[in-house]
């Protein structure tokens, strides 16, 4: 797979270097001055979000063709006759950029995907979607409605302050890809080993969403402080905004965009207010679970 990339980067850099230098190499050719621009900007869109462009890679080419034509006739370069032949090369040149950083970009995320099984077999399961585990937090949330419970909502987002390696674009967006994916699954774990197991662990994009139930505000703060020194040995700072039933939301939207919006570092592990002990646990998960999953129950 590296010897993959290795080969298509080369084959990249080599394919710039000559569209760069095209009318130095050939004077006969003259390609419009905002085509080199044009091609820059959708090498940064490439760069910039990899899954939305492979995903969307015909639509890409779709609009960049579209827009090159537009401008081609607005900035009154001739398009057909005389520029006929000019007008292939730099759609030539569009169609092999993108279709070069698309093999590229695909090498890319089947490596990330690679190392996200590595990081499973080595931590356990990584977190479940929101989007596929509403349910579980939504009956939750009607069983706290109904018998007047108390429940907290708790958003966690990460920023990492570990050192950075001077590296090329397209590998540190590998780089970035394997870290977040390993720490994610990492800090998983450590809430799955220190919170009850009716507690839900659910991930939104790069953050996570916790619901703790029968749990108050105050005391899901001090629990997730106490992990604080342990995060922060990783490199990585939490910050976490929290929402409680019914005082802060009574569904769970509004619950989740309470806790966004409440959302401040942790305090640091040596500050008084985190010399709280972690609430106990009944017992503890198996290693190789990473999400808690509720005890199962007849839904209301």
């Amino acid at each position: 797979m590296m010897i993959k990339l290795r080969l298509l980067l080369v084959l990249l850099l080599c394919w710039l270097f000559l569209f760069y230098n095209m009318e130095r190499i050939q004077e006969v050719i003259n390609i419009a001055s905002f085509v080199y621009l044009l091609i820059l900007v959708l090498m940064v869109f490439m760069l910039g979000a990899p899954r939305i462009f492979v995903r969307f890679t015909p639509a890409t080419l779709v609009v960049s063709l579209g827009l090159y034509a537009f401008l081609k006739v607005v900035l009154q370069y001739p398009l057909l006759g005389v520029g006929l032949p000019i007008t292939i090369i730099e759609v030539a040149s569009i169609l092999v950029t993108v279709l070069t950083f698309r093999l590229v970009t695909l090498v890319i995320l089947d490596f990330e995907e690679t190392i996200a099984e590595i990081t499973i077999n080595l931590l356990g399961l990584p977190p479940r979607l929101l989007q596929d585990d509403m349910e579980e937090i939504y009956r939750e949330l009607r069983r706290a409605r109904r018998y007047q419970l108390p429940m907290s909502l708790a958003v966690v987002k990460t920023e990492y302050k570990g050192s950075e390696v001077g590296l090329n674009q397209v590998v540190e967006e590998i780089q970035r890809g394997m870290r977040g994916r390993y720490l994610q699954a990492k800090l998983v774990r450590l809430l799955a080993d220190h919170l009850h197991e009716s507690d839900v662990i659910v991930c939104r994009n790069d953050d996570l969403v916790i619901a703790l139930p029968h749990q108050e505000a105050a005391a899901t703060r001090r629990a997730l402080e106490g992990l604080n020194q342990k995060t922060r040995e990783w490199g990585l700072n939490l910050q976490v905004g929290i929402a409680s039933f019914p005082g802060e939301g009574a569904t769970l939207k509004g619950l989740v965009e309470a806790a966004e919006q409440g959302v401040r570092p942790l305090a640091r592990p040596d500050s008084p207010e985190s010399a709280v002990p972690l609430r106990p646990k009944p017992r503890p998960l198996a290693v190789e679970t990473a999400a808690v999953i509720s005890e199962p129950e007849v839904a209301i």
